[in-house]
């Protein structure tokens, strides 16, 4: 505006010509200073100011003051201003450089957030969410296909996923606490209930074909009395000796009833369906079946175990020791054992509030019915012929006849067996066959002369004076319509009696 007052801006290319040199205008029209030494200091000073901008072009009322070449320069390193008869180039170049420098670090750096931060993000993300639930889930899918699959359990620690980790080692627990308390029937519970839409506890069952054991601690209630508040860890003492032996054998415990124990030992079949039970189911399962005989052994080789083990164990011994001091030296803590084979259903017994996943079958009842028997018979094992079947020709050296049973509906009696321990089992096997043979006959008299022998030599053996006192309570004769086998009529309820156990066993 001072340059406006001064008139300055009123010269035109005519003015400079009459007066000859912008010095006299200047006289005439005072502006501080001519044009051309305004613009060297408007130059100097952007020089010292360290100003890149460069002026090129300077036209002011059509009087061209600088006319530097802008052949070399980029249209985007031009910057002009045009109005009326003046304009100005200004050399933008170094301003446009270090723009250029600017936004090329400023692109790297945006590449490297760009590259880094989603791996480094990733990475955490990858550590502290996905890996956890990836393992949760794959655990749930382990769960799903084996629902008795080993899962490993680690203790609580602070990590940046602690919370996904508390969840998946909870789920872990859970599992384990649903293994110990459904057992092997609740496999197949586990497994629905994972793999469906919706929860359903009560199912259908399976039919399974296995060897079945009864345990029974003897004398349970003395032994309750006297212990009070610690006889639940004498029961889970003796539970942990039979876990032991039934892991080594391939059987498992299904329940527990206070005092006893419901073993099972399952095998491989060929046929998973029956239509129904006949006479020849046992002869098929001899048939088919490769690896019922290596149960059979199993399971009797760990029932023998734990009768020693019981006898022998230093932390039940101590128990015993004190409720020898109560219930007198005569008192000794003993097990029995009834072992069978046969089929039952596996399935959960219950209600949608509590449920039992348990084998349901007569052959299940008639093993409790055998381990009842071992009391009438003085000994700490009883199976039946039917198991006997399957068993080595080593072990059946070892396995003596005790009786001959049947309910009112059966057609042919089971011969029940029990296991001899001692140096002399076989011969005791061999000397009982006396006896035993003219007892199925029904020829009483002569089987009353061949226990008198037998006991004599053996007063206190426990199935000899069982069925001695049989006998002379029938006044050692034996009754009309005699078919080789007592009648139990406790038992008559207990096991499928349509299988012929003298044709199976030709079969075999």
């Amino acid at each position: 505006p001072i340059f406006e007052e001064m008139g300055c801006f009123d010269f035109n290319q005519t003015t400079l010509t009459t007066t000859n040199n912008t010095k006299s205008y200047c006289m005439l029209s005072p502006c501080c200073v001519e044009w051309n030494d305004l613009i060297s200091v408007f130059e100097s000073n952007l020089a010292q100011t360290q100003t890149q901008p460069k002026i090129r072009y300077l036209k002011i009322q059509n009087v061209v003051f600088t006319d530097l070449s802008i052949s070399n320069l980029r249209t985007n390193e031009l910057t002009n201003v045009n109005y009326e008869n003046s304009s100005i180039f200004v050399d933008t170049s170094s301003e446009n450089l270090i723009l250029s420098l600017w936004t090329i670090g400023l692109t790297g750096c945006l590449c490297l957030i760009l590259v880094f931060f989603p791996y480094f993000f990733g990475r955490d993300v990858l550590s502290i969410v996905i890996t956890p639930v990836e393992i949760i889930f794959d655990r749930l899918l382990t769960v799903a296909e084996n629902p008795f699959a080993e899962l490993e359990i680690q203790e609580y620690k602070k990590t940046k996923s602690f919370e996904l980790d508390l969840i998946s080692q909870s789920l872990t627990r859970l599992t384990k606490m649903l293994q110990v308390g459904l057992g092997q029937a609740g496999a197949d519970i586990i497994a629905r209930n994972l793999t469906s839409g919706s929860f359903s506890a009560l199912q259908g069952g399976t039919r399974v074909e296995a060897i079945y054991g009864f345990c029974d601690i003897r004398h349970f209630t003395d032994c309750c009395e006297v212990l009070q508040i610690e006889c639940v860890t004498f029961v889970n003492t003796i539970a942990s000796v039979i876990a032991s032996h039934l892991k080594n054998s391939n059987g498992f415990v299904n329940k527990n009833i206070g005092d006893a124990f419901l073993m099972v030992w399952k095998y491989f079949h060929e046929f998973d369906e029956f239509d129904e039970i006949d006479s020849s189911y046992y002869e098929r399962t001899i048939a088919m079946s490769s690896n019922i005989n290596e149960a059979a052994e199993l399971s009797l080789y760990a029932s023998t175990g734990m009768i020693r083990e019981i006898a022998q164990s230093k932390p039940i011994q101590r128990y015993a020791s004190y409720l020898f001091s109560r219930l007198g030296n005569e008192f000794t803590i003993k097990l029995g054992f009834g072992l069978h084979v046969g089929w039952s259903i596996e399935g959960a017994v219950g209600s949608e509030q509590k449920i039992d996943a348990t084998y349901v079958s007569p052959h299940v009842n008639f093993s409790v019915f055998l381990e009842g028997e071992t009391k009438t018979y003085g000994v700490p094992l009883l199976m039946s012929r039917w198991f006997w079947i399957f068993l080595s020709d080593s072990s059946k050296k070892k396995c003596r006849k005790v009786d001959r049973i049947c309910v009112h509906f059966s057609k042919h009696p089971m011969t029940i067996f029990c296991y001899e321990f001692g140096l002399d089992a076989e011969e005791i096997v061999e000397e009982s066959e006396k006896y035993f043979s003219v007892y199925v006959k029904g020829l009483w008299g002569n089987c009353k002369q061949e226990l008198e022998i037998f006991l004599e030599k053996r007063p206190d053996d426990g199935p000899a004076n069982a069925l001695y006192k049989y006998i002379q309570s029938h006044s050692f004769v034996s009754p009309d319509g005699w078919k080789g086998g007592k009648v139990i009529e406790k038992g008559s309820d207990l096991f499928d009696p349509y299988a012929n156990e003298e044709d199976i066993y030709s079969a075999r």
